[in-house]
């Protein structure tokens, strides 16, 4: 019976992030401050004074933290919005779009101003892929958020990982380090030194565009911030045979229904087949089957 393969392809827009200033403060304004509650020091409020970005983040509770970025689930101010209990009394509820906005201001890592994040898609997407496949921002230095779906344990000399910020085509990218990803300087939320991300983790990285024999990478990385586990896995797009190509690069796919029809090209590459179009797997990683002709695929690759 044929079976499934899931690998990774190696083959301008902005998120938009919540601004503190005109999104969260002036909810917090309408409902703590202006009425006098969490504000001018707030001695009557266990000293939480909530009128500005400073005064917030500095704020503690005898519960924890008010915020702790990149955690809203655990930052009491979210919590006592989410449950209703403040605004306290008969004062009405904050509404559920007002609630997700703190959490996704949260989530963000809670900043005084929007970040500037590229989304994958635009370092990847082109019209004409067939006449030209080089990234529109070839040459640029970015900052790209989002999860990994590869990680450089057992990859050629710790060099390569895979970061997907979506499912689907045009949003998966292979981070490059020539010295190695297992030496690369990472730092948590709180700029203390860490070992690199894992499969499942989030992530953050600076560095440059840069085509490498028509595949389009994240290089000359300067920066690397480990968030810590996603709380949603990336899922492999289902991608036929035939249909492979510039779109899925440096992206989570599955395969289904297919054998190998070579199983040595050189050079660590191999070949699998639906009967009707081929596909090319390299050993970029690891992996623990042994290749035969027209053997069925039972286990998870990367390319």
């Amino acid at each position: 019976m044929k079976k499934t393969i899931i690998m990774f392809m190696a083959l301008g827009m902005l998120f938009g992030q919540v601004d503190y200033e005109s999104q969260i403060q002036t909810i917090i304004d309408a409902n703590c401050t202006n009425s006098g509650c969490h504000t001018n020091g707030c001695g009557y409020q266990n000293g939480l004074d909530l009128s500005s970005y400073e005064n917030i983040m500095a704020g503690d509770s005898d519960h924890g933290p008010v915020i702790i970025p990149f955690d809203h689930a655990n930052s009491y101010l979210w919590q006592r919005v989410n449950s209703g209990e403040m605004p306290p009394g008969n004062n009405p509820d904050l509404s559920g779009d007002e609630v997700n906005l703190i959490a996704n201001w949260i989530d963000e890592g809670a900043l005084p101003e929007p970040a500037t994040t590229t989304a994958i898609y635009d370092i990847q997407y082109v019209e004409d892929p067939e006449n030209d496949d080089a990234s529109p921002l070839n040459g640029q230095e970015v900052t790209i958020s989002g999860f990994v779906t590869a990680e450089f344990w057992g990859s050629d000399q710790y060099r390569y990982m895979h970061v997907q910020d979506a499912e689907g085509p045009w949003n998966g990218i292979v981070a490059f380090n020539y010295d190695g990803w297992d030496s690369f300087d990472f730092i948590d939320d709180n700029g203390n030194s860490v070992i690199g991300p894992a499969e499942g983790d989030s992530v953050t990285l600076t560095g440059t565009v840069e085509e490498y024999y028509n595949l389009t990478e994240l290089a000359s990385i300067t920066s690397g911030i480990l968030h810590g586990p996603a709380d949603e896995m990336i899922s492999p797009s289902v991608v036929a045979v035939g249909d492979i190509g510039e779109a899925y690069e440096g992206c989570l796919i599955e395969v289904n229904d297919v054998t190998v029809s070579n199983p040595d090209l050189g050079y660590g590459e191999w070949e699998f087949s639906n009967g009707t179009n081929v596909g090319l797997c390299d050993d970029k990683w690891d992996i623990s089957i042994f290749l035969k002709k027209a053997r069925t695929l039972v286990q998870s690759l990367a390319y």
